[in-house]
C-alpha cells in the first residue's frame, strides 16, 4: 500500500473516532438549552479533530507565548495559490488574494463596493441564511430566484433569473457548492450562467466555502475560472473544522475590481488578522491534502448510509443527493405539518436539525437540513431516531 493510502486509512480511523464537543462552548452542541437534544446535527461544522499537522503547528505556535498583532506573510498567500492549483486545478497569482475574517464579511464588502443602496441583488433560493442579511442589511433589495427541482435534481432557473436582470438586478450572490441542497454546479452550467450575467453586466460574488467537501465523482469549478471579472470567496473553515479561528480568502483576478473591493474593505475598518486562523488555514492547504481525501470519503459513506436508511424506513421523505457539502436537504412535506410543528417533530425525537425556512421562507417550507459531519455511529443512531414511527 502506498504512503498516501496508508495516510488516508489512518485519517479515516481518526475521523471515525471523532471528538466529544459537549461542554466545550460548542454552538452546535451547547447552544440549545430549550430542547432535549440527543444529537445536534444543525450548525454546519464537524465533530472531528483538525488534521494532526494543523494541531501540531498550533501547539508549536502556542509555545512561543506571545500573540500580538500579526500580518499575512508571503507563505500564507502562497498556500492559497498552491491549494487552488493542486485541489481546484486553477493557476492564480499571489496578488489576487485578499485575506478576510470570513466569507460573509467578504460578501458584505463586495455588496458595498459594487452596488448602491436601493440596488437589487439576486440570489438562488433556498440558500444559506446570511445571504438574505448581506443583501437587506446593506440597504439593498432582494430578488429571489427559486431553484427548480423536477424530481431528478435541482437546477438553476435562468429564465427567472433573466427576469430579475431585466428588472435591474446589478449583482448575483452565488453559492457554490450550493448550501443547503448539496449541488456541485457543473462547469457547463456555470458557463451558461456567466453568459447571462455578462450579457446584462451583472457582477458575481461566489461563496465557495464548501468547495473542499466534494463527493467522489464530482468536480468543483471555481467561479473565477469561468469569469475573470468575478470573485471567489473561499475558506478552509468548513471541511477542516476551524470555523472559530475566523479566516478566509477573497480571490479577485481583475485589478480594477480587486482595488475597489480592497478600498471598500478598508473603509469598513475590518481590522486585524487572527494569527491562529491564518496559521491553521495555511497548514490545511500545504499539509492537508490526504486528510481531506479521507474526509470526503468518510462523508460520502455517511451520505450513503443516510440515503439507504431513510429510503428503507421513511421512503415518503425525499432526499437531495449530496454532491458537495456534508449537508442533507430533506423534503418532509409528506408529514403535512406546519414548519414549527416539523421542528417540534424533530425535537421530540431528540434531534437538532435546521429548519428549512432559515434558507428562505417560501423555498424552505417543508424541509429540514441535517448535518452528516459526525462519526458514523452518531449518524446511525440519529437515523434510527429520525425514522422511528
Amino acid at each position: 500500500m502506498s504512503a498516501a493510502k496508508e495516510d488516508i486509512k489512518h485519517y479515516l480511523a481518526l475521523l471515525d473516532r471523532g471528538v466529544e464537543r459537549r461542554g466545550t462552548k460548542s454552538a452546535k452542541w451547547d447552544g440549545d438549552n430549550t430542547h432535549n437534544i440527543i444529537f445536534a446535527m444543525g450548525c454546519a461544522d464537524t465533530d472531528f479533530e483538525v488534521p494532526p499537522a494543523v494541531k501540531e503547528a498550533m501547539l508549536k505556535r502556542v509555545e512561543h507565548g506571545a500573540f500580538g498583532y500579526t500580518m499575512v506573510g508571503d507563505d500564507d498567500l502562497d498556500a492559497v495559490v498552491y491549494w487552488m492549483s493542486r485541489r481546484r486545478g486553477m493557476e492564480i497569482k499571489r496578488e489576487w488574494v485578499t485575506f478576510s475574517p470570513g466569507v460573509i464579511d467578504s460578501l458584505n464588502v463586495a455588496v458595498g463596493a459594487f452596488t448602491k443602496p436601493g440596488d437589487t441583488i439576486a440570489i438562488f433560493t433556498p440558500v444559506y441564511g446570511p445571504f438574505f442579511g448581506v443583501v437587506e442589511g446593506n440597504g439593498r433589495k432582494l430578488y429571489e430566484c427559486p431553484l427548480k427541482n423536477d424530481g431528478n435534481g435541482w437546477t438553476m432557473d435562468l429564465n427567472k433569473l433573466e427576469d430579475g436582470f431585466r428588472s435591474g438586478a446589478k449583482m448575483l450572490l452565488l453559492c457554490s457548492p450550493h448550501n443547503p441542497i448539496g449541488r456541485v454546479w457543473r462547469e457547463e452550467e456555470l458557463r451558461e450562467l456567466h453568459e447571462l450575467c455578462e450579457r446584462y453586466g451583472v457582477i458575481v460574488a461566489s461563496d465557495e466555502i464548501h468547495a473542499d467537501t466534494i463527493m467522489p465523482g464530482y468536480k468543483h469549478t471555481p467561479w473565477i475560472k469561468i469569469d475573470p471579472n468575478g470573485m471567489t470567496m473561499m475558506s478552509a473553515t468548513k471541511a477542516f473544522n476551524i470555523a472559530a479561528l475566523r479566516c478566509s480568502s477573497a480571490i479577485i483576478p481583475n485589478d480594477e475590481i480587486r482595488t475597489k473591493f480592497r478600498k471598500e474593505f478598508e473603509s469598513r475598518k475590518i481590522n486585524g488578522i487572527n494569527l491562529f486562523g491564518v496559521l491553521a488555514q495555511s497548514t490545511c492547504y500545504t499539509e492537508g491534502y490526504d486528510w481531506l481525501d479521507a474526509f470526503c470519503l468518510y462523508i460520502d459513506g455517511n451520505r450513503q448510509l443516510a440515503e439507504e436508511y431513510i429510503g428503507a424506513h421513511r421512503p415518503e421523505f425525499k432526499l437531495s443527493r449530496i454532491e458537495g457539502t456534508y449537508l442533507l436537504w430533506i423534503d418532509m412535506h409528506a408529514l403535512n405539518l406546519e414548519q414549527k410543528e416539523l421542528c417540534e417533530w424533530c425535537y421530540a425525537r431528540g434531534l437538532g436539525l435546521v429548519s428549512g425556512t432559515g434558507f428562505g421562507e417560501m423555498a424552505g417550507t417543508g424541509y429540514m437540513r441535517m448535518n452528516l459531519a459526525t462519526p458514523r455511529r452518531n449518524v446511525q443512531k440519529a437515523l434510527e431516531l429520525f425514522c422511528a414511527k
